[in-house]
């Protein structure tokens, strides 16, 4: 994740007061006591009233800590903050990855969280497979769960309905459930609407989008200014948004033989936009047939989402 003020990281509120403790280095009791006199950082409540920490929380902590590093006391450090806030210069951090929380000793893995999602899921379970969820991403970055934790468990479960394990309403409810996780993400996710544009679209036809929601989400994540068209797009469709845009780059999912046609076609049918956007697609098809690839007019971006967006990221110079 790059530089970025402290208001442009994620508020969802995500972790719990353990992992925030292990991010930033701040005890869980000084950061209660920083809560209480001083209204920061600000957790939301869960149902059973625990402490609930956004990104923004942990990078607010991360920054307090730094001016205390300098010598300030943490009513000068906040004071400052709210100065800095008022006059529109808002100081930016770099949360890396020493600072992103994860699991201790003890905790549940995410193959054991996976188990117990599964099974939630296929019992129809909801609010207890949003409990699984919440203790993973209290444990792991949001993109560790989504590739680590939600992709397998709608892999296994699609595979089981293959196998005629599962029913189709069972299949039905989890990815339901899943997708409108990802989308309150992608939606509470913080965009730049001055960064680079990239659209993101299934071609007509292609109903599978989960994918290309995890890429929409960590692009989003990333800062980039994503434009989520969803499934089955029409070519027409795509090309007039790409016109009215003019995205930096338009990224485009298949997944069956049918699909790659129309996305073949709007590949080339993109060439005629001015100014040309850059051009990427991805799909299951094509880790299964790379040979695929080069029929494209375009790069292909990954297996994965992670890989897609530091595809993306070189692409636009970023």
């Amino acid at each position: 994740m790059p530089l970025q003020p402290l208001s442009r990281y994620s508020s969802v509120p995500l972790y719990n007061i353990k992992a925030v403790e292990q991010a930033t280095g701040v005890s869980a009791s000084t950061l209660r006591v920083w809560e209480r006199r001083y209204g920061l950082p600000t957790p939301n409540r869960n149902e059973t009233g625990y402490r609930l920490y956004s990104e923004q929380d942990i990078a607010t902590v991360t920054w307090l800590k730094g001016q205390l590093d300098e010598g300030l006391s943490i009513s000068q450090a906040i004071a400052r903050l709210d100065a800095l806030r008022a006059t529109g210069d808002e100081p930016s951090i770099l949360i890396g990855p020493a600072q992103t929380p994860r699991p201790e000793q003890g905790l549940r893995s995410l193959p054991v969280l996976q188990d117990g999602l599964i099974s939630a899921l296929l019992d129809f379970q909801a609010l207890r497979a949003d409990d699984i969820l919440a203790e993973a991403f209290a444990l792991y970055p949001v993109e560790t769960v989504a590739l680590g934790l939600i992709q397998p468990t709608l892999v296994e479960i699609g595979e089981g309905w293959h196998r005629g394990d599962v029913t189709v309403a069972q299949e039905h409810f989890a990815s339901a459930h899943l997708r409108q996780k990802l989308g309150n993400l992608f939606n509470q996710a913080l965009h730049n609407g001055r960064a680079p544009t990239v659209v993101c679209a299934c071609v007509r036809g292609e109903l599978h989008e989960m994918g290309l929601l995890l890429v929409a989400l960590f692009l989003r994540r990333r800062g980039y200014n994503v434009v989520y068209l969803g499934q089955n797009v029409p070519e027409e469709e795509l090309l007039g948004v790409a016109q009215r845009l003019r995205p930096a780059l338009v990224c485009v999912s298949a997944s069956t033989a049918e699909t790659v046609v129309a996305l073949r076609h709007a590949a080339g049918r993109l060439q005629e936009v001015e100014p040309r956007p850059q051009f990427g697609f991805g799909g299951r098809i094509f880790r299964a047939n790379p040979e695929l690839c080069q029929t494209i007019l375009g790069v292909y971006l990954g297996d994965d989402a992670q890989v897609t967006a530091e595809t993306v990221a070189r692409l636009l110079g970023e």
